[in-house]
């Protein structure tokens, strides 16, 4: 008589134990293809952009002060490619010192201070363009603007 109980009690529970693998099975199946796709999404450039047609859309921008905004972004596009060509080079050099056999501190000395005008002109150009675009807004679109900045800064703080 326990024979005939103890038999279906485990087979009963060898199926519930297969029913449970499959499940988390297929669950981490999801996962890893969740992850997978979120591996090959250029986030970051797609946040920039986003970001600031949303910032655009929040000021309630006229139309001229798009068109001059457009043609800011436009000129420092132009104006920064051979600065951003020359921080790729800088890029790939790092990446050779870094991953060569043994550091050498001095050529990575020497090539941060070789780079550094590259860096110093590139940060110059941003902030002047920035400074433009914020010619063009009216004193309420200004104090938008700060309140968005001030807001997105709290959010990344945490």
């Amino acid at each position: 008589m326990k024979k005939t109980l103890a038999r279906p009690t485990l087979s009963l529970t060898a199926f519930a134990t297969c029913i449970a693998m499959l499940a988390s099975s297929a669950v981490y199946a999801d996962d890893v293809q969740n992850k997978r796709q979120h591996a090959k999404a250029p986030h970051h450039k797609m946040v920039k952009m986003n970001s600031f047609k949303q910032m655009m859309k929040k000021l309630g921008l006229t139309e001229s002060q798009k068109k001059e905004i457009s043609s800011i972004k436009q000129a420092a596009k132009s104006e920064n490619e051979e600065l951003s060509s020359q921080l790729k080079a800088f890029r790939s050099k790092e990446k050779e010192l870094i991953r060569a056999d043994h550091f050498d501190e001095e050529a990575y000395i020497a090539l941060i201070n070789e780079y550094q005008s590259t860096r110093s002109q590139l940060m110059l150009n941003r902030a002047k363009n920035k400074h433009s675009i914020r010619l063009l807004l009216s004193e309420e679109q200004k104090i938008k603007l700060d309140s968005f900045k001030e807001k997105r800064m709290n959010r990344l703080a945490l």
